[in-house]
């Protein structure tokens, strides 16, 4: 038999780690550069760009106007997003912010909605158009057709951009939109002509230009069980009759009282006031609804 070797094997050579390391090491060093650069970009390169997204009818350049990103002053670090819709709101009237996102190195996403007309103000010649939430959104010499026109009190240094405020006047843009809401949802919404604004109360609705409809002071003291969706029905039903008895009659439905209706007569000119219409008993007729309470 041959004789076997007596040599030991020899174990194969521990692979060195060096390579691997090494790889890793440039690959650490490429994303700290890469991180530096990009700390570099959002702490000293200005936002210069903008892009926009929504339904809007000003450009791109009207909104990098607005945020005054040719000041160069803007850094994506320290971005304070309410400031710059705020800006934007005040340059851009119709725009309403929705979002602003960083698009690194050194833009902005704008993300907006078109606000649209609810109300009209009359004052100085002309109107000023209202969105629902009472921002001025620009003066016209004439009214679009389907806005709710506003008379009385004026607007106090009116701007667009600004939120509508009146001098003297107890209405607010919330109390506007949650009248006009309620009114959209009843019958009486295709006679309704405008609403008359006062220092003393919300606003009176105005139905065909000749009956002022007055719903409470404050809609915050419409008592349970009698809120502002039940003084409507009572409106409809009160309306109905006086239309029913003379459909030119003109004056004032007080429903600020919980539970009643109490209409007051008025006339359209100094001459009626003189000569009112009377019945076969000499009393005016409007008074037979006058002070009633409804069922």
């Amino acid at each position: 038999m041959p004789k076997q070797s007596k040599r030991k094997k020899k174990k194969p050579a521990a692979r060195v780690a060096g390579p691997r390391v090494q790889k890793w090491v440039r690959a650490l060093l490429v994303l700290l550069v890469l991180t530096a650069l990009l700390a570099a970009f959002v702490v000293v390169i200005p936002v210069t760009r903008c892009e926009t997204r929504g339904n809007t009818r000003y450009s791109v350049v009207e909104f990098a106007a607005a945020m005054e990103l040719d000041n160069h002053e803007l850094r994506l670090y320290n971005l304070d997003k309410p400031a710059l819709a705020r800006k934007i709101h005040a340059a851009l009237p119709y725009a309403h912010v929705v979002s602003i996102k960083r698009v690194y190195p050194n833009a902005l996403r704008v993300t907006a909605e078109e606000l649209v007309p609810i109300f009209a103000q009359e004052q100085d010649g002309g109107w000023w158009l209202l969105s629902e939430g009472g921002k001025l959104l620009e003066f016209t010499a004439q009214p679009p057709g389907g806005l709710l026109l506003l008379t009385g009190a004026r607007l106090e240094s009116p701007k667009a951009g600004r939120n509508a405020r009146w001098v003297d006047a107890f209405t607010g843009p919330g109390d506007l939109a949650q009248l006009r809401n309620a009114l959209r949802e009843s019958p009486l919404w295709s006679e309704i002509t405008g609403m008359r604004i006062s220092a003393a109360a919300l606003p009176d609705v105005l139905y065909q230009g000749r009956i002022r409809l007055r719903f409470s002071m404050v809609f915050a003291q419409i008592g349970v069980g009698d809120g502002l969706q039940e003084k409507m029905r009572m409106a409809e039903q009160v309306l109905a009759d006086l239309n029913a008895q003379n459909p030119d009659y003109y004056g004032l439905l007080d429903l600020s009282t919980p539970g009643k209706a109490n209409f007051t007569p008025e006339w359209e000119n100094q001459e009626e006031k003189e000569g009112p219409e009377a019945g076969e008993d000499g009393q005016d007729p409007a008074n037979d609804t006058q002070n009633g309470e409804t069922p």
